[in-house]
């Protein structure tokens, strides 16, 4: 079976958020946060690539602009959260991103990575943000980085259980990784014995993080999780996970049984039981 890191992710939150995007390929509601996200990254990937600022600041304002041309079309916005407002957010991040992170003082080896690896049984695909070198002699890491536009930082257990990164961590090192990127071959012997640092980039706080090591406990633990969720498909298990800020923020509250029709459900109860 086949897992992105993201539907991973998705299984970890909610199974029944996974079964309506991953199984039945339900259409969701486009959250205008998830829009913005997907503009900074298209922007931050051209700085990446070409190191012209303006250029990514011209992108970002063009693409938020008219959300559609990267098939962003919004449909939900949260409350007191305005187009402007995100833009203007938008263009600091960029500006802040490219002052901290100038593209000649850096060593950046790949950008918006697409990789498709095996996984025991099953196989492991992802797009990592970008792929930086720093350090050199015994001091080289190999950083793995995600750039997160979200307002909320995580904790440090947060990230160091973190789901997404173990599946990143594990895929660098495997050769398979490495293909369709030029010198695939030489990068994959190059960096085979370099220790591996995950980053949680906080756009909004300018603020990298370390996500924390990845062990073979670690990879066990992700192959278990692959393994329960390939059981859950199996025997059409779906629990929705109602705890914090799932529901809240789900993009298919319009269909989930367990956020509206719930509550007309213990109403009718409550007023039973008065009867």
């Amino acid at each position: 079976m086949r897992f992105s890191a993201s539907s991973l992710n998705r299984w970890m939150a909610c199974p029944k958020q996974a079964h309506f995007h991953d199984i039945l390929d339900f259409p969701e509601q486009r959250h205008a946060k998830t829009a913005y996200g997907s503009c900074v990254h298209h922007a931050l990937d051209e700085y990446n690539t070409n190191g012209d600022v303006d250029k990514a600041i011209e992108m970002f304002c063009d693409l938020w602009e008219d959300p559609s041309k990267i098939d962003q079309e919004i449909t939900m916005w949260p409350p007191k959260t305005t187009w402007t407002e995100l833009r203007d957010r938008g263009v600091a991040c960029i500006q802040t991103f490219a002052e901290e992170n100038r593209k000649e003082h850096r060593d950046v080896i790949a950008s918006e990575h697409e990789f498709l690896v095996p996984f025991g049984d099953h196989t492991l695909s992802g797009f990592i943000d970008y792929l930086e070198v720093v350090g050199e002699g015994k001091d080289k890491e190999l950083l793995v980085v995600d750039l997160k536009t979200s307002s909320r930082k995580p904790t440090h257990l947060e990230l160091r259980m973190n789901v997404q990164f173990s599946v990143y961590l594990y895929a660098s090192r495997q050769p398979e990784f490495w293909e369709g990127l030029e010198n695939g071959e030489e990068l994959y012997e190059s960096f085979k014995d370099v220790p591996r640092r995950g980053i949680w980039y906080a756009l909004w706080h300018n603020q990298r993080m370390d996500v924390g090591p990845r062990e073979d406990v670690d990879n066990e633990r992700l192959y278990r999780v692959a393994l329960e969720v390939q059981r859950a498909i199996e025997q059409e298990v779906y629990i929705p996970n109602i705890s914090g800020s799932n529901c809240i923020w789900c993009l298919y509250t319009s269909v989930c049984s367990a956020v509206i029709p719930i509550a007309n459900h213990v109403e009718e109860a409550r007023d039973a039981r008065i009867r």
